[in-house]
């Protein structure tokens, strides 16, 4: 399978990556506590349980305005390597996975990176859903979605990429060694999950947002 190496990140304006994976930890330790607020209320645990029944404990405004700051208009075909992002569509009960293979037969997909990282971001009674629409040149609608958590659809995305990449080496893309499509033990694949505070306390997983 071929490798992207460090230019697996998204472009700035002049082409190069503007995210490392490196940021990821710095991300989360200065993002976090605004995106999920600690009330110190003895009784806000109580209040939170409550509020989960008719909505999401947050409101998002925080990652949204970040996500949105630092990705601005760019879309899934200006990434430099190739992405594939899960996500559930409320409306249509279904997942939509953003991927960039599939964008020269489903251009609706072409949608802002922002909007796609905020609907998969959005966990159930966490965060709320995001709603937004693809258009085309012309300022024709292309297709609505209404997403939350691409954990709903598929709670190992790994899966989903391997799944995309099969789909690639089975019609012979260019971007494969000829291997077997189901030859998996040629595939390397890294994962990102989480943080470890110290040697001696257990893995703590903190929310990641990252395209």
């Amino acid at each position: 399978m071929r490798l992207d190496g460090e230019n697996a990140r998204l472009a700035d304006e002049e082409g190069r990556p503007i995210f490392e994976a490196k940021d990821v930890k710095s991300f989360n330790l200065e993002h976090c506590p605004k995106i999920f607020p600690h009330d110190g209320n003895p009784l806000a645990p109580a209040a939170k349980a409550i509020k989960a029944l008719s909505g999401p404990q947050y409101d998002g405004e925080h990652l949204h305005k970040v996500i949105q700051e630092k990705l601005q208009e760019k879309r899934l075909h200006e990434a430099l390597t190739y992405i594939v992002i899960p996500t559930f569509d409320i409306k249509r009960l279904q997942p939509t996975i953003f991927s960039s293979y599939q964008l020269k037969k489903h251009p609706s997909l072409d949608a802002k990176l922002s909007d796609i990282c905020i609907g998969t971001s959005a966990a159930p009674t966490y965060l709320p859903s995001h709603s937004f629409q693809t258009e085309d040149s012309e300022g024709k609608l292309l297709k609505e979605f209404n997403l939350i958590d691409g954990g709903v659809a598929a709670n190992n995305p790994t899966l989903v990429a391997i799944s995309e990449v099969t789909k690639e080496i089975t019609i012979g893309s260019p971007n494969f060694f000829p291997i077997k499509p189901m030859d998996y033990v040629r595939f390397l694949i890294l994962s990102l999950v989480g943080l470890q505070t110290n040697r001696t306390n257990t893995n703590k997983t903190l929310f990641v947002f990252v395209c």
